[in-house]
């Protein structure tokens, strides 16, 4: 059973009548391959946004645009889904990747005197990987994985650092409670998540979004973290044409 549909029969119970109407509309739109907006909903009912941001909570969502994902993603034919979701993921996050966010993260790979990534899981190899060549580079990167060293770091961060904060649901508590630290001391900080409203994107400096598919394997995380890592080469990448050029 995909996500999406685990998290309806958990929580049908919890909506009302319009609730349900609202839901039955969305799926049959998304099912007939149309796109969809949270104003589309929000007209087509004469109701405010707030409303089926409500409706995507009691389902469990961060709001409407990761309840739409989670339904789109569940519509997929499990027999195609993997190469659907290397393929495209791809295509998406190069999408979602704005240059003008490329430009300000370099700059400020310049100015601070320490680059800092935290990150939890799968998600800190990718972070490994860009804190490396960043060394090579010159540049004082240090990834934290474990809860208090990472809270450690961002009691003691300040106004020269730059933090890089992985979260592919962007709920990650002791993460989102580092970012609120952090942010309190004046530091500088990128988040990296997948699409979606999210607690760490709110407390961020700059919002960085990912193509991301949930997988689960025997109650563990085994979802491809391709989309961060190819973020980060991208940065990379950029960054030493710049410097090459100098």
């Amino acid at each position: 059973m995909s996500e999406f549909y685990r998290n309806v029969q958990e929580n049908y119970s919890k909506l009302n009548e319009l609730e349900r109407r609202i839901l039955e509309y969305i799926k049959e739109n998304l099912s007939n391959k149309k796109h969809l907006t949270l104003n589309d909903v929000s007209n087509k009912f004469f109701i405010s946004p707030n409303t089926v941001v409500r409706l995507a909570k009691k389902l469990g969502y961060s709001g409407f645009v990761q309840l739409r994902e989670d339904l789109i993603h569940s519509l997929i034919p499990s027999i195609d889904f993997q190469s659907w979701s290397i393929d495209n993921q791809l295509l998406k996050t190069k999408k979602l990747l704005k240059e003008e966010a490329f430009k300000e993260i370099i700059h400020l790979l310049d100015e601070k005197k320490e680059i800092l990534f935290y990150a939890h899981g799968l998600s800190k190899y990718s972070c490994d990987i860009v804190a490396d060549k960043l060394r090579i580079l010159g540049k004082n990167a240090t990834v934290f994985n474990e809860r208090h060293l990472m809270l450690h770091s961002a009691i003691h961060s300040n106004h020269e650092s730059l933090i890089f904060l992985v979260s592919m649901s962007g709920e990650t508590k002791n993460i989102v409670e580092c970012a609120n630290v952090a942010s309190v001391n004046g530091a500088i900080i990128v988040s990296i998540t997948g699409l979606s409203q999210n607690s760490l994107e709110k407390i961020a400096n700059i919002n960085i979004f990912v193509d991301y598919h949930r997988q689960v394997y025997e109650g563990m995380d085994i979802s491809s973290r391709f989309s961060v890592s190819y973020f980060f080469e991208v940065l990379i990448s950029k960054y030493i044409s710049i410097i090459n050029n100098v």
